[in-house]
């Protein structure tokens, strides 16, 4: 009998565990997992603009905006019906050039852009939800 309660608690730990953090993502802003060319293509077909997240690993003000704004139900319910939004690296991968097109001199950087990919707007440094709904209206 205590094997089967084990065995019961562990499966709807595991299941929790699945349904939790989905529920958690669905309450901020959805970044896309598509290349930055691929979001551009996206926005000017979908006539969004795309707003581009450049960070780094290592900066304190980028994992506080990850993890205070991006989050925000109240952020994630305007920009993800009218952006198509991405976060780079500006270490990794393509980062580095795309930080270099757009002049990113310190992090965090957001830009909004239309869909061939021209400045419409850019902020330095962090932003809390206020700020950051302020800065994309």
């Amino acid at each position: 009998m205590k094997k089967i309660i084990i065995i019961a608690i562990v499966g709807i730990a595991a299941c929790l565990a699945f349904i939790l953090p989905s529920t958690n993502n669905n309450q901020g802003i959805t970044f896309t997992s598509s290349s930055f060319d691929e979001s551009l293509e996206e926005a000017k077909d979908n006539n969004k603009y795309v707003f581009l997240d450049i960070s780094t690993s290592w900066c304190g003000y980028c994992k506080k905006m990850k993890s205070k704004t991006y989050t925000s139900k109240e952020v994630g319910d305007f920009m993800n019906g009218k952006y198509i939004s991405i976060s780079i690296d500006a270490e990794k991968g393509n980062g580095p050039e795309i930080a270099k097109k757009y002049k990113v001199k310190a992090y965090p950087t957001q830009v909004i852009l239309d869909g061939e990919g021209k400045v419409v707007a850019k902020n330095v440094g962090y932003l809390n939800p206020k700020g950051l709904l302020k800065f994309v209206q």
